[in-house]
């Protein structure tokens, strides 16, 4: 109990001095990896402002993927899919005024809320932008590079009609990654 007072006291300058600021921002991915998923949506970001540089927050987004979620000795199979990532973000600005460069980072986890795709998991996106100031607000743009993972079945069929493989099926989920590059653009209220 000690401990969290001691930790309370020392926070509570930091947080006293936070200014909320929400964003929300478009998105699109698109797949540089072989599954070539792609993914476009929005999100909404509460971050507080600890001081003119340092942000940080959660998000939480609505979306849509043509993914890969079938992969098959005869043909891949792809489907559309929604998705809602939730994350923690963090963002980093190099100048306090006007036109502002800035380094992000999000992390969190993607939740499937279509029936035909597994839970995709955990994701992280370090991105690089540009603020550009409004009267009110600011637009911002960046790039990103995005890791995510998530998990596809996949199915075997030799039809070799002699030999050890004659006829032979398989079947299994995988669990492997996709990388994308991410555009988006937004608005700090």
């Amino acid at each position: 109990m000690k401990k969290f007072v001691v930790l309370s006291a020392m926070l509570l300058p930091i947080v006293a001095h936070a200014q909320f600021k929400p964003t929300i921002q478009a998105y699109y991915d698109f797949g540089v990896d072989k599954y070539k998923n792609q993914y476009y949506g929005a999100n909404f970001i509460g971050d507080y402002a600890f001081n003119k540089s340092i942000k940080a927050g959660v998000g939480v987004g609505i979306g849509g993927a043509d993914m890969l979620y079938y992969e098959s000795s005869t043909g891949d199979s792809r489907d559309a899919a929604t998705l809602m990532p939730i994350f923690a973000d963090f963002q980093y600005k190099f100048n306090e005024e006007g036109i502002t460069p800035y380094l992000n980072l999000d992390a969190g986890y993607t939740l499937a809320l279509s029936d035909n795709i597994n839970n995709p998991g955990f994701f992280a996106l370090p991105a690089i932008g540009v603020s550009f100031p409004l009267s009110k607000g600011a637009i911002n743009i960046q790039v990103g590079y995005k890791y995510q993972k998530f998990e596809h079945d996949w199915f075997y069929f030799s039809n070799a009609t002699t030999g050890i493989n004659a006829h032979y099926s398989n079947s299994g989920k995988e669990k492997t990654s996709c990388n994308e590059i991410e555009l988006s653009i937004g608005y700090t209220f």
